[in-house]
């Protein structure tokens, strides 16, 4: 019998249904994987979290993502997600990577505990992030998981050797800064370059980034062996950039080298919007009988002063080259035999500018004992007086202001000798004339005053025996103000034999007490100096 065409119709619909109703469908979610208790029958869960035929057909074989094993020491099995539902196992040839098989028990290539006497040791940024977990980073250069991603662990990895010396050395991707900070690389202390250790980044100057959690006096970086080729930044710390110090463990002084510290610090245009409190530093504690070298270093927007120097009396500090710019001070002499100089090797003069206060103080407040010498420094539009000398402990002091050019300072704080005048250039408040030797230096266009004394004895500025490289050069003098100026209490004088002046007669440009010079004068060089 030949049924209706309706009827077929729905005949063949109820038959495909139930066709349909026995077809196993993949898909289903599941929790445990290998496991079938969440699937249907003939399925099982996969890595996916999945029920499907698949998962059940390699549950024999199937691996957790990331799981690894040590068949030899050589070689690593590690669990690939290469197969999103059963995992695949693959090799891992860890001695071809300079690496071992689960020394410390990750089951994973690790890297090779080295030498305790280690003297290379490389952070990176890109290198482990964690010392304490796979691969265990060690700072071998080889591979580049190896080396430590943390500054901090790399340097106290270094302090730990027991090499004579250990170089921490920064590398990272060619042609981009290496930065290091709590955000970026997760330093969470003030990091300590120690005694017999060497950082160095030999490539694009390496960034060291503080945090506003890092307060005064604390410091960013600490080194008591050497530095080079760094950048400090503040980053929010109100602290202090570098402290240069010397522990019992140090044999040698300390030294940095094209190092440079930016403060974060501003100026509007006196008052100091909050920045490090002081660029480079040296406490009076540190470094005794020891010599500390900073070469072409740079320091820039402190709210104090960019370098301040008051280690021990018996501690020896060398200068050479460098710039403390756009700070509050520019350096500080306090204490000890201190040198900033001229570089012969880089043809670098050591330049202070452009700071909201003084350019130089030697001494300040407070009885220092000082045996300082500032040599062809160069001195330009600081706010406050070039040059400081006060505060000194005398006769056990000396100071040493030789070649220095000293232009344009004290247009908005200049100092003063204590009579109603202003010094610009180069103030000197001392009571013992041997303290000072002031030879060959050029002074120009301060405002007030360009070289002022206040002192109750008597001196020389310039050389005895006629023109040369003791001559001391003055120009571009202010209506009303004096080449040289002396406020005293007493009948002292200052001579002034065989220097170069403005103009003559020499009589409007010193002052009272200052005595005439009458032919003991040297010819001005040409051309003149353009004043600022």
């Amino acid at each position: 019998m030949r049924l209706a065409p309706r009827a077929a119709s729905l005949s063949l619909a109820s038959a495909a249904l139930l066709v349909a109703c026995s077809v196993e469908v993949d898909g289903a979610p599941c929790t445990v994987p290998g496991e079938t208790g969440d699937c249907p029958a003939g399925q099982a869960c996969g890595n996916d979290l999945r029920c499907s035929a698949r998962a059940l057909s390699c549950q024999a074989s199937r691996c957790d993502f990331d799981a690894s094993f040590c068949p030899t020491v050589a070689v690593a099995m590690r669990c690939d997600r290469s197969d999103p539902v059963c995992g695949r196992w693959v090799q891992d040839d860890c001695a071809a990577r300079a690496m071992e098989c689960g020394p410390r028990g990750s089951g994973a290539c690790e890297c090779p505990e080295p030498e305790a006497a280690v003297t290379v040791v490389v952070a990176d940024p890109r290198g482990s992030p964690s010392r304490g977990a796979s691969p265990f980073p060690r700072g071998q250069s080889f591979p580049p998981e190896c080396r430590y991603g943390k500054l901090g662990d790399a340097l106290d990895a270094a302090s730990a050797s027991t090499a004579a010396a250990v170089t921490v050395r920064i590398e990272g991707e060619e042609g981009e800064q290496a930065v290091f900070g709590t955000a970026e690389t997760g330093e969470d202390r003030p990091l300590a370059v120690g005694p017999r250790v060497a950082l160095v980044a030999p490539g694009a100057p390496a960034v060291i980034r503080g945090n506003a959690g890092v307060t005064s006096p604390a410091a960013i970086l600490r080194v008591d062996g050497s530095a080079e080729g760094l950048r400090v930044e503040a980053n929010g710390a109100t602290g202090v950039g570098i402290a240069v110090e010397c522990s019992v463990m140090s044999t040698e002084g300390s030294s940095l080298r094209r190092v440079r510290v930016s403060g974060g610090a501003s100026f509007d245009p006196a008052s100091a919007v909050t920045g490090l409190a002081r660029g480079i530093a040296m406490a009076t504690s540190s470094c005794a009988n020891r010599s500390v070298r900073l070469e072409g270093v740079e320091v820039e927007r402190v709210s104090g002063p960019a370098l301040l120097l008051e280690p021990d009396l018996t501690t020896t500090v060398t200068v050479l080259g460098g710039s403390y710019t756009e700070s509050n001070t520019g350096i500080e002499l306090r204490a000890g035999h201190l040198t900033v100089a001229y570089d012969p090797a880089t043809a670098s003069t050591p330049t202070i500018a452009r700071n909201a206060a003084e350019g130089i103080v030697v001494g300040g407040m407070g009885g220092w004992t000082v045996d300082a010498t500032v040599e062809r420094a160069f001195v330009d539009s600081n706010g406050g007086t070039g040059i400081v000398v006060s505060g000194l402990a005398e006769p056990a002091s000396r100071v040493r202001l030789t070649g220095c050019d000293v232009r344009a300072n004290g247009a908005i704080r200049p100092d003063g000798t204590g009579w109603g005048t202003t010094v610009g250039g180069v103030v000197v408040k001392l009571a013992d004339s041997r303290t000072l030797v002031f030879a060959g230096n050029r002074l120009w266009g301060n405002a007030g005053d360009q070289l002022g004394f206040a002192s109750d004895v008597s001196w020389t500025i310039g050389p005895t025996g006629g023109c040369g490289p003791n001559t001391n050069q003055f120009a571009c003098v202010d209506a009303g103000a004096h080449a040289v100026s002396l406020y005293t209490e007493k009948t002292a004088t200052v001579s002034v034999p065989w220097n170069i002046w403005p103009g003559n007669p020499f009589l409007q440009f010193i002052g009272p007490g200052v005595v005439n010079p009458g032919t003991s004068f040297c010819p001005a060089p040409q051309p003149p100096l353009a004043c600022p």
